[in-house]
C-alpha cells in the first residue's frame, strides 16, 4: 500500500497493517509451494487464513465504531 495514501488516513493504520500481514502470508504460502511443491497441511492453513481474516474484520469494526458518538441518542429524527 502506498504510504502517501495512508498518511492521509492515519485512522486506517491498524487495518492496513492487518491487511499487509494477510498479503504477506499469502505470498509466503505461494513462495513455499513454488519452491518445494510440497503439500500443505490444509487444516492448519485454513485456521491461519481464518485467524488473519478475523483480525481484518475486527480492525474494520474498530475503525468504523471509533468514529461513532457514544453519547448520541439511540434514535434520530430525520
Amino acid at each position: 500500500m502506498q504510504r502517501s495514501w495512508l498518511e492521509k488516513r492515519p485512522h486506517l493504520e491498524g487495518l492496513a497493517t492487518k491487511m499487509q500481514s494477510l498479503i504477506e502470508f499469502a505470498d509466503e504460502m505461494w513462495r513455499r509451494g513454488r519452491e518445494s511443491g510440497d503439500g500443505v497441511e490444509y487444516e492448519r492453513f485454513e485456521e491461519d487464513v481464518a485467524q488473519r481474516s478475523a483480525e481484518i474484520e475486527r480492525a474494520v469494526h474498530e475503525v468504523a465504531l471509533s468514529s461513532l458518538d457514544v453519547d448520541a441518542p439511540f434514535g434520530r429524527r430525520p
